[in-house]
C-alpha cells in the first residue's frame, strides 16, 4: 500500500509540474488580462478547468481497474485546494494594496509571501513591478521635458525683455540728447518759400441741388455711386414694395463675371474696340489709385474719399460702353441675357428713379437744400445763413427703408459752387477786385482765381459770395468749412517769428542771431507778411550770408554777440 502511495504522489508531482508549466506559458500570454482583471468568474473557471483535468490523472493512478480511489483522489484535491485558495487570497489582497497604493507601506495583517520564482503570484508581482518602474520612468521624463521646456521659454522671456529695454532706453537717450540740445541752443534751419497774408473765417457752402423723394413706402436700392457723376435720365435707384436685395445681389454676382469673361476675351483679343475702352479706364484708375495714396500718405482724407467715388463712376462708365461691344462669345451671351433678365425683374419689383438733371449723385442730406438755391443766390438772406451757422446739424446718409415724401438721392450740379463768407468791415478794403484765392486748411485744398459775385450786408460785417469751380466733388458732404482768403503772398527767407527781436517802434524791422562759424552774430533784417509762428524776412545787410539752410536761434533773449553756440 506504501509503494502505491508513493508511485500516486510521485506521479502526482509530475502531472503537477506538467500543469505549473503549462499555466506558466498561459499566464505569459495573457498577463495585461490577468492584471487588469481578477474576477470571481474567472477564478472559478479556471479552477474547474484544472480540476476536471487533474481528476482524470488521479483516476488513472489511483487503481489498477481504473476506478478511482477516493480516499486518495478527495485528499489531493483537497491538498490542492488550500494551496489553490491561499494564492488567490494573496493575489487578490496583493491587487487591493496596488490599487490603494500601499504596496511600498508596510502592513503586519497582510505580510508579503515568499514564493517560487515559477509561482503565479511571484510572476504577478513582477509584471506589476515591472509596470510601476516604466510608468515611473515616463513620469520622470515627461517631467525633464517640461522643466527643459520651461526653461526655453524663460530664457526667450529674459531675451524679449531685454531687447525691449533696449529699444526703450536707446528712445528715451535720444529724446533726452535732442531736447537737451535743443534748450541748450534752440537752433533752427532758415528756410526759403511763400506766406500768406489772409482773413480767416467760417463759410457756408451753397451748390445747385436737387433732393429726388420717394413716391410710396418701401426700400431704396441705389443704383449709381456715391459721388458717380450721372447724365440725365440715368437710373439713380429703385424703390420697391418689398426688399430686392437677393436679387440686386445676383445681378452683381453676373455683372463680376460677366467683367471676368470680357478680360479673358480681351486677353485673347476678341476685341480691339474693348481693349480700347479697358485701357483708357485703366490709365484713368491709375491716375485716380495715385490720388488716393499720396491724399492718405498727406493725410487729406477727404481726398482720398472724393477719389475712391470717382473710381466708382469711372468703372460704371466702362460698364456702359462695355454693353455696346458684342464678343460674339456663347458664355458671355448666356451671362448678359441672365443680367437682362434680372434688371427686368428688379424694374418689375420696383419704381426706377432718374436723373432729372445732370451732375453728381449722392445718398446724404442734411435738410438745408431748399434754403440754398445755389441758382439763386440773390434770394439768400442773412438770417438763412445765420440759421445753418447756428445749426449743429449734418448730413445724414439715406439707405435702407423709406417712406413717401422722403429724401432718396441728392443731386448736385458739378459745374460749380459758392462759398458764403462773412467780413468784418475793418478788412473789406482788401477785397475790393472781384478775384481772390481760397484755402481751405482743413482738406487742405488751394482754391485759386475764385470769383467774388454777390455782395450781402450783414450785422458786423458783410457776406462775400465766392464762386469756384473746383473740388466740387470733394465737398459734396461739407456744409460748413473753416476758410482762409489770401488778401496778399510774399516769398522769401522763412523764419520762426520767435527768432526775432524788435526795437522801437517800427514794426517791420528787426534782428536775429545767426550761426556763423559756431558763433552768434546779429543781423538787421525787415519783417514782411507773418503767418502763425513764421515770417518772412529779407537781410538789410548783404554782407551777411543769410541763406536757406542757415542756422538762427529760435529764442535770443539772452544771447548776446559772439557768444558761441553749441
Amino acid at each position: 500500500m506504501s509503494n502505491k502511495q508513493d508511485d500516486f504522489l510521485y506521479n502526482a508531482g509530475r502531472s503537477g509540474k506538467r500543469a505549473g508549466g503549462e499555466s506558466e506559458r498561459r499566464d505569459k500570454r495573457q498577463t495585461d488580462y490577468r492584471t487588469e482583471q481578477y474576477s470571481e468568474s474567472h477564478k472559478v473557471g479556471r479552477f474547474e478547468h484544472e480540476f476536471d483535468r487533474l481528476s482524470d490523472d488521479f483516476t488513472f493512478l489511483g487503481s489498477d481497474s481504473g476506478k478511482p480511489d477516493s480516499d486518495k483522489y478527495m485528499s489531493a484535491a483537497d491538498l490542492w485546494w488550500q494551496k489553490k485558495s491561499a494564492s488567490t487570497e494573496r493575489q487578490s489582497q496583493f491587487v487591493a494594496d496596488y490599487r490603494d497604493n500601499r504596496l511600498d507601506q508596510p502592513n503586519a495583517a497582510y505580510p508579503r509571501q515568499t514564493a517560487s520564482p515559477n509561482s503565479e503570484t511571484d510572476y504577478d508581482v513582477q509584471t506589476v513591478a515591472e509596470r510601476e518602474r516604466r510608468a515611473a520612468e515616463q513620469r520622470e521624463l515627461r517631467r525633464h521635458r517640461m522643466r527643459r521646456q520651461r526653461r526655453v521659454r524663460f530664457r526667450a522671456g529674459i531675451l524679449l525683455s531685454l531687447i525691449l529695454l533696449t529699444l526703450i532706453l536707446t528712445f528715451v537717450l535720444i529724446r533726452l540728447i535732442v531736447n537737451r540740445s535743443a534748450n541748450q541752443t534752440g537752433l533752427r534751419f532758415i528756410t526759403s518759400g511763400t506766406l500768406y497774408r489772409t482773413v480767416d473765417g467760417k463759410a457756408i457752402v451753397i451748390r445747385n441741388e436737387k433732393v429726388e423723394k420717394a413716391a410710396a413706402d418701401g426700400f431704396v436700392q441705389p443704383l449709381a455711386g456715391e459721388g458717380e457723376r450721372v447724365a440725365y435720365g440715368q437710373k439713380l435707384a429703385l424703390i420697391s414694395a418689398e426688399d430686392i436685395a437677393p436679387i440686386r445681389g445676383q445681378l452683381n454676382d453676373v455683372l463680376q463675371k460677366i467683367s471676368g469673361r470680357e478680360m479673358e476675351l480681351i486677353s485673347l483679343g476678341q476685341s480691339e474696340d474693348a481693349q480700347k475702352i479697358y485701357n483708357k479706364s485703366e490709365d484713368s484708375l491709375r491716375e485716380l489709385v495715385r490720388s488716393i495714396a499720396v491724399a492718405a500718405a498727406g493725410g487729406e482724407v477727404r481726398e482720398a474719399k472724393a477719389a475712391g467715388l470717382r473710381i466708382n463712376s469711372v468703372l460704371e462708365n466702362r460698364n456702359r460702353e462695355l454693353k455696346k461691344i458684342s464678343f460674339n462669345d456663347p458664355v458671355l451671351k448666356d451671362l448678359t441675357t441672365t443680367r437682362d433678365r434680372l434688371e427686368r425683374e428688379l424694374t418689375k419689383k420696383s419704381r426706377v428713379i432718374k436723373a432729372g438733371v445732370a451732375g453728381l449723385a449722392t445718398f446724404s442730406v442734411d435738410g438745408f437744400e431748399d434754403k440754398l438755391p445755389g441758382d439763386k443766390i440773390d434770394t439768400i438772406t442773412g438770417d438763412n445763413l445765420q440759421e445753418i451757422f447756428k445749426a449743429n446739424s449734418d448730413f445724414s446718409d439715406i439707405s435702407g427703408q423709406t417712406a413717401k415724401d422722403h429724401p432718396v438721392i441728392r443731386m448736385v450740379n458739378g459745374l460749380y459752387q459758392y462759398f458764403a463768407v462773412l467780413v468784418k468791415e475793418k478788412d473789406l478794403g482788401n477785397f475790393n477786385d472781384d478775384k481772390v484765392d481760397i484755402y481751405l486748411p482743413d482738406m487742405k485744398y488751394e482754391l485759386k482765381d475764385c470769383r467774388i459775385t454777390h455782395r450781402l450786408p450783414a450785422n458786423g460785417g458783410t457776406y462775400l459770395f465766392i464762386r469756384t469751380e473746383k473740388k466740387v466733388e470733394g465737398l459734396l458732404r461739407e456744409r460748413r468749412v473753416n476758410i482762409q482768403l489770401r488778401v496778399s503772398a510774399e516769398q522769401g527767407l522763412i523764419v520762426p517769428f520767435s527768432a526775432l527781436k524788435f526795437s522801437g517802434n517800427e514794426s517791420d524791422l528787426g534782428e536775429m542771431a545767426v550761426v556763423q562759424s559756431g558763433f552768434a552774430h546779429f543781423a538787421k533784417v525787415k519783417v514782411g507778411i507773418r503767418s502763425g509762428d513764421k515770417a518772412v524776412v529779407t537781410p538789410l545787410n548783404e554782407d551777411a550770408k543769410i541763406t536757406a539752410g542757415s542756422l538762427v536761434v529760435q529764442n535770443p533773449a539772452g544771447i548776446k554777440e559772439g557768444d558761441k553756440l553749441e
